[in-house]
C-alpha cells in the first residue's frame, strides 16, 4: 500500500510542476483569459497525472500478480 502512495506523490508532484509551467506559460501567452481558463489549465495536468500515476501502480501490481503466480506454476519459489 506504500508503493500507491508512492506513485501518487510523484504523480501528484509531476501534475503540479505542469500544471504552474502551463498557467505560467498560458498567461504570458494569453492574458485575456479569465480565471476558469486559468484554473482548468492549470488543473488538468495535475488530475491527468494523478490518474496515471495510479494507472501506473494497478499495472505494477497486475505485472506482480502475473510474476507470482508464474513462478508458482513453474515451481519458483519467490
Amino acid at each position: 500500500m506504500r508503493s500507491f502512495f508512492t506513485f501518487i506523490a510523484v504523480g501528484l508532484a509531476i501534475g503540479v510542476l505542469l500544471g504552474i509551467f502551463l498557467g505560467l506559460l498560458n498567461y504570458h501567452n494569453k492574458p485575456e483569459h479569465d480565471g476558469f481558463q486559468r484554473t482548468v489549465i492549470v488543473a488538468l495536468p495535475i488530475f491527468a497525472s494523478t490518474i496515471l500515476a495510479a494507472g501506473a501502480w494497478l499495472l505494477t501490481m497486475v505485472v506482480r500478480l502475473i510474476t507470482a503466480i508464474v513462478n508458482k506454476v513453474e515451481g519458483h519459489s519467490l
